[in-house]
């Protein structure tokens, strides 16, 4: 590698949110050349009831909003801020818990949706499956949300100050904290109840709208480009 001109190697570590109390490293180094290219998300879970999804108020280049659940979310979803005033902090994020339960139990990557009477079948009684699971699963968080914090810099004690300093993860501290706070939202809150009643009858009316009852076996198409349009999802993953 120093023969090829390489003489710094920078390594990654991705994965699920870890409770900063299990958390006993101060990872980083402040003598480090590179160290305030580190990136650490510091965030906070808020309990609420029900699935709250967000829309921001005040639209600008500065947000991005990522709808959630079709036409039960009515355009709300996940918000994300950039252009932050502190310097340190990257992007912060507005989401519901809800966003954890289906990462850790949907497919990553898919680049396309089903496309014939077998790929269909397949992925509905995946998602029917995995949903019923979802639901009688008293220990997965589904209801309330999290704020988290992209904050570049050479330690995770100094992340830690820097997302301490800066206000944002009391969000949820304030008494009106949707409307008055430095993360101006508007907050739809959907019932865990409605959320799988929702979710079930999608399934249905994909079933009914693709015609996908014939038998497993047959690899045939199985959805007109104006049943697709009539079911209003492409691909069948988004009904999460």
């Amino acid at each position: 590698m120093v023969a090829s001109g390489i003489t710094q190697v920078r390594l990654n570590a991705f994965g699920m949110k870890a409770k900063l109390e299990d958390v006993e490293h101060n990872y980083g180094n402040e003598s480090a050349n590179d160290g305030a290219y580190n990136w650490f998300d510091i965030g906070v879970f808020h309990k609420t009831k029900g699935i709250p999804l967000f829309k921001p108020i005040n639209k600008s280049a500065d947000t991005e909003l990522y709808p959630m659940l079709l036409d039960l979310g009515e355009g709300y979803g996940t918000v994300s801020f950039k252009d932050i005033e502190e310097e340190e902090i990257e992007k912060i994020k507005v989401y519901s818990c809800l966003v954890h339960a289906l990462k850790s139990t949907s497919a990553k990557h898919l680049s396309y949706g089903p496309t014939n009477t077998r790929t269909w079948h397949t992925q509905l009684d995946s998602i029917e499956k995995k949903a019923t699971k979802l639901e009688a699963n008293d220990y997965t968080r589904i209801e309330g949300f999290r704020v988290e914090l992209t904050i570049r810099c050479k330690t995770l004690d100094q992340a830690l100050q820097i997302a301490e300093n800066s206000g944002y993860l009391d969000f949820a501290m304030e008494r009106d904290y949707v409307y008055n706070s430095e993360l101006p939202l508007d907050q739809l809150t959907i019932h865990k109840e409605d959320y799988f009643d929702n979710l079930f009858d999608l399934v249905d009316l994909a079933r009914e709208k693709l015609n996908v009852r014939k038998r497993h076996d047959q690899n045939v198409p199985s959805a007109t480009p104006r049943a697709r349009r009539a079911l209003g999802v492409a691909p069948v993953t988004q009904f999460w």
